[in-house]
This record gives structure tokens, sequence and C-alpha cells, in this order.
């Protein structure tokens, strides 16, 4: 069933592996810009291979080419694997 949650009709059954789900903002405290890291999500079967680690390193790069001084990412508490990444 998990496949069939993210599989796209329009691509040929194309099943989305990761993903991460960003947009600037701006802090006004520090009146700079950034990225909010709103989700991030690897497929269970593809976890610890390195997959959300790219993902955020990806985020971090299109804010430093840009000038973007910060990405923000907040995780519960409880998100075990999430804190260690």
């Amino acid at each position: 069933m998990e496949p069939d949650l993210f599989k796209s009709a329009k691509n040929n059954g194309v099943v989305v592996d990761e993903f991460v789900l960003f947009f600037p903002n701006y802090l006004t405290f520090l009146e700079k810009p950034g990225f909010y890291i709103e989700d991030l999500f690897v497929r269970e079967c593809y976890k610890r291979r390195g997959f959300g680690k790219m993902l955020l390193s990806a985020v971090a790069a299109l804010a430093a080419k840009i000038g973007y001084e910060r990405v923000e990412w907040v995780v519960l508490n409880w998100n075990v694997n999430a804190i260690r990444l």
C-alpha cells in the first residue's frame, strides 16, 4: 500500500522516495532572509542511506548561492530520527 500513496498517475507510475518542502522567509529581528523547511520526508525503506542529509545540504547550498544566511528547521522532540539528522 505505501508505494501507492506517492505514485504519480502522470509519470508512468513513478514513486516519490523523498522530498523537502521549504520556502523563503524573513527573520525581522535579525533582519536576514532565509529558508524555512516545512517538511522533510524519506520513505521508511530509504531511511539511513543519506537522503535526508542530501536534501538538507541541497537547501543549504541553494540558500548560500542566493545569499541567504540561514536555514531553519524545527522538529518535534519525539522525532528521534530527525533530531539525529
